[in-house]
């Protein structure tokens, strides 16, 4: 099952974008606000989502300025992982990021509404953190 947001036209450029994103540090300012017990440093995150379920993050590839894919650091209830894209353009960037997770129809029939909500918060949060064309 695959989330992803519309292109996310930005007028920073795809390095300053790339090291915004490539922080886990700054990752607690595009998730929604339901997020509790955050805790990260650069390259690993860790949170409880609707304080019901505990997820914990790594980056397990960074490709400077155009790509980022994030997986689960330790257990996790389902397998997922988070890509973000990021297109140079003649003035800025577009910014694309996907969430995709293997989940059984159980799961994703539970899942779904959560993660789509996770998917369009995120978007929305970097549409007001940084200038659109």
């Amino acid at each position: 099952m695959t989330f992803e947001t519309k292109e996310i036209e930005l007028v920073q450029t795809s390095e300053t974008v790339y090291a915004f994103f490539s922080d886990f540090n700054n990752f607690q300012s595009i998730l929604p606000a339901t997020i509790t017990d955050w805790q990260s440093d650069a390259d690993h995150c860790s949170f409880s989502f609707d304080g019901k379920i505990r997820m914990a993050m790594m980056f397990e590839t960074k490709t400077p300025p155009s790509f980022l894919k994030i997986i689960p650091d330790g257990n996790a209830l389902f397998d997922y992982s988070i890509t973000c894209n990021i297109a140079p353009k003649a003035a800025g960037c577009v910014v694309i990021i996907s969430f995709e997770a293997a989940l059984n129809p159980f799961m994703a029939m539970m899942a779904e509404k959560p993660l789509a909500k996770l998917v369009a918060t995120m978007e929305e949060k970097i549409r007001t953190l940084f200038p659109m064309q």
